[in-house]
């Protein structure tokens, strides 16, 4: 029996999926077109033509800048914090602060996910093409919208003296911070004891909407 061809976008999706493990595994500066194809090639078993460094340059002539852009774009934990905000827009926000916060937390928690953010906080500085891909993914996907969000609140008066970032990073930042110690450290070797991530989130949200949002609001 014949097998099954891979199409030009069933190819082109098997070549981000393997270049994404690859940054994950290798780096940004340590991945090459040819362990971009040896994981394709993990990817595809024994089934259908191996995938050659000579494609994946066909695909993403541009090169690794591209091709990690690409990444992103298709990255389902991105796709999946985007989509949560957009559905949420017209949310009050006791509902709005924690679909984000719950969400969120999900999205690092996800496997592969914060492998990649150490790749841009580590590789970024000296290559200037991946924050820059970054901002283009998470600029008109997710901080664009939740800006525009709180932005609306701000400018309606339903909010004490406050800009958009500053609440947008008052909310992620000690989701964020929370979720890379625990990623680090066993939960033996702390040296405090962890509230449940129910808790800590409930904590948060009702922190936020008690210390900006004016009640009346809400």
């Amino acid at each position: 029996m014949a097998r099954t061809p891979i199409f030009h976008e069933e190819k082109k999706a098997l070549i981000i999926k393997a270049a994404l493990a690859a940054f994950s595994t290798h780096g940004y500066q340590g991945t090459t077109n040819k362990l971009i194809a040896q994981e394709a090639g993990k990817l595809m078993g024994q089934e259908g033509k191996p995938i050659s460094p000579a494609l994946i340059y066909h695909y993403f002539p541009q090169g690794k800048g591209e091709l990690f852009a690409a990444c992103l774009q298709q990255f389902p934990p991105i796709q999946r914090f985007g989509k949560a905000i957009k559905e949420n827009m017209e949310q009050p926000p006791e509902v709005f602060l924690r679909v984000l916060a719950t969400t969120y937390d999900e999205v690092l928690s996800t496997e592969g996910v914060l492998p990649i953010i150490r790749l841009i906080l580590s590789e970024g500085p000296l290559q200037p093409e991946l924050p820059k891909a970054l901002l283009g993914i998470l600029g008109p996907n997710l901080l664009i919208p939740m800006i525009t969000y709180f932005d609306r609140y701000i400018r309606a008066g339903k909010t004490r003296a406050t800009r958009p970032d500053q609440i947008s990073m008052q909310l992620l930042a000690p989701i964020f911070m929370r979720r890379a110690m625990v990623t680090i450290f066993p939960p033996d070797q702390l040296p405090i004891e962890l509230s449940e991530d129910v808790e800590f989130l409930d904590t948060l949200v009702q922190t936020l909407l008690r210390g900006l949002f004016i009640e009346k609001s809400l």
